[in-house]
C-alpha cells in the first residue's frame, strides 16, 4: 500500500520535487508499507538527451530527489549527498512512464547508504544507484538556512 508525502521541497522551487517550479520535475513521493519510497515519472521531448532517449542527467536528478525523500521520510533526518554511483543498464525512452523505488541499505548515526532502481513500464530495471548520505547536525542545518 503507498501513502502519498505530503511536502513542497525549497518553498516550491526545488527542481525534482517544487511543485512551483515552472521547469522543474514537479515529483510526488509516496511511502509504501515496506519503507520504500517511490515516484513516477513520464519524461517529455523536453527531457531528451539524444533522439527519443532521457538524458542521464536527468535520471540522476530523479534517482538523487527520491534518495533524499527516503532519508527524510524513512529515517526522520536531514542529510545531504556525499556520493552517488549510477548503473544505466538499458535506454529510458520519452513519453514512457518510469518508476523508481529506494530503499535504506544501511544506517549510522552520520552515514546513511541507500539503493534506488528506475524500471520502465515494462518493468524491466533501467538504471540502479547507490548513494552514501551524510547526516547533517543542527549546527549544519543552521548554516545551509540562513
Amino acid at each position: 500500500m503507498r501513502k502519498e508525502i505530503i511536502g513542497d521541497g525549497a518553498a516550491g522551487f526545488c527542481f525534482g520535487c517544487g511543485q512551483s517550479n515552472p521547469i522543474g520535475l514537479r515529483l510526488k513521493f509516496y511511502l509504501e508499507d515496506n519503507n520504500q519510497v517511490v515516484t513516477e515519472f513520464t519524461p517529455t521531448k523536453w527531457h531528451s538527451g539524444w533522439k527519443n532517449v532521457t538524458h542521464g542527467g536527468i535520471i540522476c536528478t530523479i534517482l538523487d530527489e527520491t534518495m533524499g525523500w527516503t532519508v527524510v521520510n524513512v529515517l526522520k533526518v536531514m542529510s545531504v549527498t556525499k556520493e552517488l554511483k549510477i548503473n544505466f543498464i538499458r535506454p529510458i525512452f520519452i513519453d514512457k512512464k518510469i518508476t523508481v523505488k529506494c530503499r535504506v541499505i544501511n544506517e549510522d548515526k552520520k552515514v546513511i547508504k541507500l539503493l534506488s532502481k528506475v524500471k520502465n513500464d515494462n518493468g524491466d530495471i533501467c538504471a540502479t544507484a547507490e548513494a552514501i548520505y551524510v547526516v547533517l547536525n543542527q549546527d549544519k542545518l543552521k548554516k545551509i538556512n540562513q
